[in-house]
């Protein structure tokens, strides 16, 4: 019976209280949280550059081949820049072709030649997953991490991430995000849930930023070229009999930049990451759960994953009750559990 059909005025009262009472906590999480995110953003503005000893280095990899050379300087930039003195940045340039950017990265590597934090790698163009691994080898932090090569990194990004990652015992570390425009306005602030296997299954929400332990992703082999557009979510998922503690910092340490060729604008920018992630999960549930299916959803980038079940598990079904009854003066669990049984 629907709360339209709903005769009893207390039951009626406490449904309308109910939803008052959930509308009212919505928006004192919006205005609070949107509070704080705005305060965020201006703070940033006021961090100094290596004023942060942190206690364990997290190399950022950055992939690039032939992105606009002011969203990559702006990249790089983002990481040198950061609060935190320990870290890496390797630059790994994926057989460029423009030659503006051949050339900016020729000038960035000559300036920053004394910098042993800093290197650049020039390799064949391999595609994504290709570029990850040449970087990897060139790791010599416990935690690494990658950033697009046309996005940013909040100045505090590797403090915050290094701090969480202090106590040794952790594998992976994630933060919430945003993306940002061109004129610099920053918006859509994904601020994440704790970590959940189960979510996981369905969508790559760890996305960025994300800093996974060096050695376990060199153990399983790396990023797989044949996953390229879903490698992260490939790792990850590949990761995940493996990993024992994943923190997640709540706050957007990472930003997306929102232009017609990433991801940020329109999911339809690469249709070919959508299928690369139907690819790994479905490998996924062959590993894990000895098959199962995996298919397109309503949502636009996500998909509905089906795994094998061997047996019928056992399910319980809870049903609040109050005794009420229907017009008829019929008990209304009485239906609830013959509608039950008759399933």
């Amino acid at each position: 019976m629907s709360a339209m059909q709903e005769t009893n005025p207390i039951i009626r009262a406490k449904r309308r209280a109910g939803r008052l009472k959930r509308w009212l906590k919505r928006r004192w999480w919006e205005r609070n949280t949107g509070r704080e995110y705005r305060v965020w953003l201006t703070q940033a503005a006021d961090t100094v550059p290596g004023s942060a000893s942190n206690e364990v280095p997290i190399a950022i990899i950055v992939p690039v081949f032939n992105p606009p050379v002011h969203y990559l300087s702006t990249a790089l930039d983002s990481v040198l820049q950061q609060t935190a003195a320990a870290w890496q940045l390797i630059v790994v340039d994926d057989g460029s072709t423009n030659q503006d950017v051949v050339a900016f990265l020729d000038q960035f590597a000559e300036v920053h030649v004394e910098d042993s934090r800093v290197c650049v790698v020039r390799s064949s163009n391999g595609g994504i997953s290709a570029a990850m691994n040449t970087g990897i080898a060139e790791v010599q932090t416990p935690y690494f991490g990658w950033l697009d090569h046309d996005d940013m990194l909040d100045p505090r990004c590797v403090e915050y991430c290094s701090a969480a990652l202090a106590s040794g015992d952790v594998d992976i570390v994630y933060s919430d995000e945003d993306k940002v425009d061109d004129a610099g306005r920053h918006f859509e602030l994904y601020a994440k849930p704790s970590f959940s296997p189960e979510l996981l299954l369905t969508q790559m929400y760890l996305c960025h930023f994300t800093a996974f332990r060096t050695e376990l992703v060199r153990e399983i082999g790396g990023f797989r070229s044949a996953m390229d557009g879903a490698q992260d979510f490939d790792v990850a998922l590949r990761l995940l009999p493996t990993i024992d503690k994943v923190v997640h910092i709540p706050r957007p340490l990472y930003h997306w930049r929102s232009w017609a060729e990433s991801t940020a604008f329109s999911i339809e920018a690469k249709p070919w990451a959508q299928q690369a992630t139907q690819r790994a999960q479905q490998e996924h549930l062959d590993r894990t759960f000895g098959g199962g299916s995996v298919v397109p959803s309503k949502v636009p980038g996500l998909n509905q994953v089906h795994p094998a079940i061997a047996e019928a598990p056992l399910v319980s079904v809870i049903v609040p009750t109050i005794g009420a009854t229907d017009k008829a003066g019929k008990r209304l669990i009485d239906t609830a559990i013959s509608a039950i049984r008759n399933i």
